[in-house]
């Protein structure tokens, strides 16, 4: 297997169990709402978890491959090739290691350059404020111990 090959599958591996179609990642986001914020009504959650903007696929494509590359620059090739044969093991044990990666003080700043560049349609900066601000409009009033 040649080094592009692992940082496909490894790629792939990423991209397919976090990046979700959006009825799916609507669903996530309630689920994850849901324990954190328990006092919510299930319309309101249904509500707010449709309000979030979905990211690009360029940053989870971007993601994937720094980690890809981070894993290719500190693991031996030789335990990679066995990561990458296809087991629910070895899948689940790269998708921790990308958790851990974006956990990372590195990834965060990153993270969060990434996210401040993210562009809205039409790139419009009145409108990325408008909707932030109707967010924060929206968490206000579904938050009742706010």
């Amino acid at each position: 297997m040649t080094e592009t090959e692992i940082s496909q599958h490894i790629q792939e591996v990423i991209l397919k169990t976090v990046y979700k179609e959006e009825k799916q990642r609507t669903e996530a986001l309630y689920d994850f709402l849901a324990l954190s914020m328990p006092n919510i009504s299930e319309d309101q959650l249904k509500q707010l978890s449709s309000l979030i903007p979905q990211l690009s696929q360029a940053l989870y494509l971007k993601w994937s491959k720094q980690c890809a590359e981070r894993m290719l620059e500190t693991v031996s090739k030789q335990q990679l090739i066995e990561l990458c044969q296809p087991t629910k093991d070895n899948e689940a044990a790269i998708i921790l290691v990308y958790l851990m990666f974006m956990e990372s003080a590195r990834m965060e700043k990153e993270i969060k350059k990434d996210l401040s560049e993210q562009q809205l349609p039409n790139n419009n900066p009145e409108l990325t404020a408008a909707i932030s601000a109707y967010m924060q409009a929206q968490l206000s009033t579904l938050n009742p111990k706010q």
